[in-house]
């Protein structure tokens, strides 16, 4: 519970128990691989005030406020509970189940993180996205909601100016589906799924709309990127000891697109020389001789097209010679860039966090 950058990995590892690989032992070492480089990483519980919700904590965060746009929503209440709920859509490959996240904040404060794969099989990114949803809320309401109103004392059963309880989910139908009454064309859900659309009717909570990019939650949905893993982890208020301020991978991520862009820049070196040397080949072959001409004529077309066929000879090998020097040189400087950026990861730390995920 206190790593929630591992949690799909330790939640997904043991399916592998009954039939263990190889596959499952190349994860097993690369997870500890992983928390060998990360022992002194864990949940930072910051002081929190009042009258506070996570989306404070992330404006006070130069590094979140400069990647996305950070929410305006503001507080309302004493004690504000924030949950945040995602999903992955049969994202397991022999099952076909998906997998639920869901992390929740008191008033920007990390107290729960889940992460579990689904009882049933979702038809749908909706269903899924709503399932999810219902997991997190009943351990949310049903337990940590009624803690905090017994906490404060306050004897309501919505919220207050005491409490008050925001699901945040980035997808738009599932959200819909909350709204409204009845199942209409998911019939096929089971009927428990939609205690959230009582609930919400109630007024115990409230549902809005966030971007997936600002979703916490989507942390623990699927393997992700080291770098996206990172940021996730500083939304979540994830503390490790090299993702400080003078450790942060932007200068990592720049000397990536320099690489991609010489990539492409080679690539289409090599397209527009192949291009070349095809005309210069359908040139060389051309013929427009004819039967009525006289001997002078046609000697002196054959002396001139001799003298074109030496061109192009000529035209194709410096093309070639061209064409070899500007692959060296963008060779050279492709492999510069990447030495370079290797000798930045490593300044950077950027080996000792590693990535955590599943191959």
């Amino acid at each position: 519970m206190d790593r929630p950058d591992i949690q799909f990995a330790v939640k997904t590892l043991p399916s592998y128990m009954a039939r263990p690989s190889i596959k499952a032992l190349s994860a097993l070492k690369h997870l500890a691989s992983y928390l060998d480089g990360t022992t002194e990483g864990g949940v930072f519980l910051q002081a929190t005030e009042e009258n506070q919700c996570i989306f404070d904590a992330w404006r006070d965060n130069e590094l979140i406020d400069s990647e996305v746009n950070v929410p305006n929503d503001r507080p309302q209440a004493r004690f504000n509970l924030d949950p945040f709920s995602d999903s992955s859509w049969a994202d397991c490959k022999s099952t076909r189940k998906s997998t639920s996240s869901g992390m929740l904040f008191l008033n920007g404060a990390l107290i729960l993180s889940i992460c579990r794969t689904q009882a049933s099989v979702a038809l749908s990114s909706c269903e899924a996205e709503l399932y999810a949803a219902n997991g997190l809320m009943v351990e949310c309401t049903m337990y940590l909601y009624r803690l905090c109103k017994f906490l404060c004392n306050d004897n309501t059963e919505v919220n207050s100016k005491d409490v008050q309880q925001q699901l945040y989910i980035d997808s738009s139908s599932a959200m819909a589906l909350m709204q409204r009454a009845g199942t209409g064309r998911l019939k096929h859900v089971q009927i428990k799924q939609f205690v959230l659309q009582s609930l919400l009717r109630a007024g115990i909570f409230t549902v809005h709309k966030i971007n997936t990019k600002v979703n916490p939650g989507d942390l623990n949905t699927k393997h992700r990127s080291g770098e996206l893993q990172k940021f996730l982890g500083r939304l979540s208020g994830l503390f490790m000891a090299n993702l400080d301020e003078e450790n942060d991978d932007s200068e990592i991520r720049r000397l990536r697109r320099i690489n991609q862009v010489t990539r492409q820049q080679c690539a289409r070196l090599i397209q527009m020389a192949a291009t070349t040397f095809g005309i210069s080949t359908q040139l060389k072959g051309c013929s427009s001789t004819s039967e009525t001409e006289s001997p002078i004529e046609i000697l002196n077309q054959e002396a001139t097209q001799a003298m074109m066929a030496d061109s192009m000879d000529e035209l194709v090998v410096s093309s070639f010679q061209m064409f070899a020097m500007a692959v060296l040189a963008m060779c050279k400087i492709f492999f510069f860039l990447q030495q370079r950026s290797h000798l930045q990861a490593k300044k950077l730390g950027e080996d000792g966090v590693g990535e955590c995920h599943l191959i």
